[in-house]
């Protein structure tokens, strides 16, 4: 069996954008992170997504709503969820669309807004 690889060094935006919208699917298999970017990216470009839970996309990731979550170093159930979505086309979909709403509500005017609207609650 062979395998096609493409490396893709220092990709501008649209380049990137293309990259996601082409994979069958993104695996994000950090051991810790803060709030990262690609996984989310990656949900905006509609291809469905497996992460392992890092802590900092508890923000925004939902287990079987818009990605399946993994425990971190647990290569077996990364590969198992890998399988899962590769051989489901409805939980593709599923996952797909959550990714995709998910998406649209994390723009980064929302973001700053829900951010202001936090410090002035917090400030009264």
């Amino acid at each position: 069996m062979t395998y096609d690889v493409v490396f893709v060094d220092s990709p501008d935006d649209e380049k990137l954008a293309k990259c996601y919208s082409l994979a069958d699917l993104f695996i994000f298999a950090s051991w810790y992170e803060g709030w990262s970017l690609p996984p989310l990216e990656a949900m905006a470009c509609g291809t469905p997504v497996v992460v392992t839970d890092c802590k900092g996309i508890r923000d925004y990731v939902i287990h079987n709503y818009n990605a399946l979550v993994v425990p971190p170093r647990d290569i077996k159930a990364l590969a198992e969820a890998s399988i899962k979505l590769l051989t489901n086309s409805e939980l593709t979909t599923s996952l797909r669309n959550g990714g995709l709403k998910t998406a649209k509500e994390l723009t980064w005017d929302k973001v700053v807004e829900r951010f202001e609207h936090a410090i002035r609650e917090f400030v009264g």
